[in-house]
């Protein structure tokens, strides 16, 4: 019997002594996490830095990326956006890349900055045909912010500042059809085949152009690839070679436009009389209609498309919105204002 309550007796000082163990270690953790919401999970994410009470300060890295380093646009693009951070926003930090005209380069470089702790992207992908929307929704939901200039975003994660394609070319259109002589024979440089601005480009043309004015003869057009100067010379080469008569030359962008005035002069022939339109608003296409021989063109401000698209980056990035889109007017450019716009050009250092 007197086993049994020793027994019994140390059985119960056990108990015990675990339960005051249990309440000591209940003890220390909540000690430990006193800071910790109780029902807060486990693998909860990171606090986010202290808003700043302007965007303008908020401290952050971000990676501008062109479509390539050689198109003139993407060149004024980049320029732009640098001068605008450099100008506006002392506290970020930004590197400067582009995509090689390869739109698989995108993935790519998202997830390059997920990994190196971007905080956003500013980026001209090139095409709003590509679609891009998974791409920059999987890199949103890593934390990265996402502006994209140039072009369109629907995807609902990126912020976007662009230019309405079909209502320049519109505006172009009708012109033009005020412009061209009775029964002009024209060449057209339509773009990439595919390319979504390209194709509502030349869709406006289309309605507002040949449709309005049909004494107006297209005698060659073709798609010219990657917008490239050098595709529209080979062009316009074949097209010399075949018309003797060319009266206009209808371009979706500036450089095409160009590049056919240029072929024109190269074979000795008397451009004065050629009616020749593009879009973009160039710093090349602007001293061309200065210099009487580029008729026309609108301008797609570079400068704005910029500045509107950083500053969407930086409110998404400081939390004050979660994505929005600014649409960027185009502007006709013409010798009665191209002094202006050559200024613009000269103040932005495109032409020095």
């Amino acid at each position: 019997m007197k086993n049994w309550r020793l027994v019994k007796m140390k059985r119960i000082l056990a108990l015990a002594l675990a339960a005051l163990l249990c309440l000591a270690l209940a003890a220390c953790s909540d000690a430990g996490q006193a800071d910790t919401p109780a029902d807060a999970p486990a693998d909860a994410p990171a606090a986010q830095p202290e808003k700043a009470a302007d965007y303008h300060d908020v401290k952050a890295k971000i990676m501008i990326i062109g479509k390539n380093s050689t198109d003139p646009f993407t060149n004024w693009l980049l320029t732009a956006a640098e001068k605008v951070i450099q100008e506006g926003y002392p506290n970020v930090e930004y590197v400067v890349t582009n995509l090689n005209d390869d739109p698989s380069n995108i993935v790519t470089l998202l997830d390059q900055c997920v990994l190196d702790g971007y905080d956003g992207v500013l980026i001209q992908k090139g095409s709003n045909s590509i679609n891009s929307d998974e791409w920059y929704q999987n890199a949103t939901a890593e934390g990265l912010k996402i502006s994209a200039i140039n072009a369109v975003a629907k995807d609902g994660a990126a912020s976007c500042s662009y230019a309405d394609d079909y209502g320049m070319a519109q505006m172009m259109a009708e012109y033009m059809a005020q412009a061209l002589p009775e029964n002009a024979q024209v060449v057209f440089f339509k773009g990439p085949d595919g390319n979504q601005a390209a194709m509502d480009r030349v869709d406006a043309y289309q309605e507002h152009l040949f449709e309005v004015r049909p004494d107006v003869t297209v005698i060659a057009e073709n798609f010219v690839e990657g917008w490239k100067k050098e595709n529209a010379i080979t062009l316009m080469e074949d097209w010399c070679q075949r018309y003797d008569t060319i009266d206009g030359i209808i371009s979706v962008n500036d450089t095409m436009a160009l590049a056919g005035l240029d072929v024109m002069k190269n074979a000795g022939r008397d451009i004065s009389g050629v009616y020749s339109c593009g879009i973009d608003g160039l710093a090349d296409g602007c001293l061309s209609i200065e210099a009487g021989e580029l008729t026309a063109s609108i301008l797609q401000n570079a400068d704005v498309m910029s500045e509107e698209g950083v500053r969407l980056l930086m409110q998404m990035i400081n939390g004050d919105i979660e994505h929005e889109a600014y649409i960027v007017d185009g502007v006709m450019i013409t010798p009665d204002n191209v002094a202006e716009m050559i200024q613009m050009h000269r103040d932005n250092g495109i032409i020095k």
